[in-house]
């Protein structure tokens, strides 16, 4: 979440019985560090995009403007291959799989669960931005061993 809200730099849990975390972020838009209690977790190349959705590409009851936001974080490590996949994420992370070892946030309708994509065909255009996006991102990073 950190990664994707501009605005947000900082987040603090405050549990009954537990040690107070404080999760924060230094850097820019392009390039940022999260640290847990000042203990860094990672650094990320963030890759922002975002756009109107053409009326064409909405459904019948969908009216008006509908925008959407795409970030793709990469992590600075020395062999991505070796990370895990993370899940798709709308501010919060879906159930929907990414077989990817990056960190990917796409503004969708979801269902009320927050973990599943409405069948829109506006998701469907933000989908097919969310690949292009990829693939260019990845074209910058070249081929991973």
């Amino acid at each position: 979440m950190l990664l994707f809200v501009r605005y947000l730099d900082e987040v603090r849990f405050i549990l009954p019985d537990e040690d107070e975390k404080i999760w924060s972020k230094k850097g820019d838009d392009a390039s940022s560090k999260v640290l847990e209690n000042d203990i860094p977790l990672g650094i990320w190349e963030v890759f922002r995009l975002d756009g109107e959705i053409p009326t064409d590409k909405l459904d019948k009851d969908q009216s008006g403007q509908y925008s959407y936001e795409l970030i793709i974080a990469v992590p600075e490590v020395e062999n991505i291959s070796e990370l895990n996949p993370s899940p798709l994420f709308s501010y919060f992370p879906t159930e929907i799989s990414l077989p990817l070892p990056v960190v990917c946030h796409a503004t969708l309708e979801l269902d009320q669960s927050r973990n599943h994509v409405h069948h829109r065909s506006s998701n469907r255009y933000v989908f097919d931005c969310l690949a292009e996006f990829l693939a260019e991102v990845a074209e910058k990073y070249g081929s991973v061993d």
